[in-house]
């Protein structure tokens, strides 16, 4: 993905930006409860399914950075109230989590990627049967 273009906004967008981020973070964590639901039966999963996981949560990923430069610029260049002060700081925290939830899914959804039905369908009954006498 091409690097993002920073757009810098005035600190009254901060609401509506607490509410992206906060978003954000409830998706993240559904996705990551469903994917490790799958972590035991992944042949659920198409290659279609968790291509788009990747390339969402890499998308949602490379975002962050924006949404932590904003917040430092406002930090830097703001008289803040202490309401902006603390909505700031929960942004913050909540970017961390977002950051830590989609990394988790990353991972997850690397390791189901060579577990999807379409590899399940390709291996042999012998392929099948090692995996299954090694657990």
């Amino acid at each position: 993905m091409e690097k993002q273009q920073q757009n810098w906004h005035l600190i009254r967008m901060l609401p509506m930006m607490s509410t992206m981020i906060s978003g954000q973070l409830e998706e993240a964590k559904d996705q990551y409860k469903n994917l490790l639901k799958a972590q035991s039966k992944p042949y659920v999963l198409n290659d279609e399914i968790v291509d788009k996981v990747i390339k969402v949560f890499s998308e949602q990923l490379d975002f962050i950075c924006l949404y932590e430069n904003q917040i430092s610029k406002w930090h830097d260049e703001e008289t803040l109230t202490t309401t902006l002060e603390t909505n700031l700081s929960k942004s913050q925290v909540q970017l961390q989590d977002l950051s830590k939830v989609i990394t988790n899914i990353l991972a997850l959804a690397a390791e189901l990627k060579n577990r999807t039905i379409e590899k399940v369908m390709g291996k042999s009954d012998l392929e099948l049967g090692m995996e299954f006498f090694k657990k």
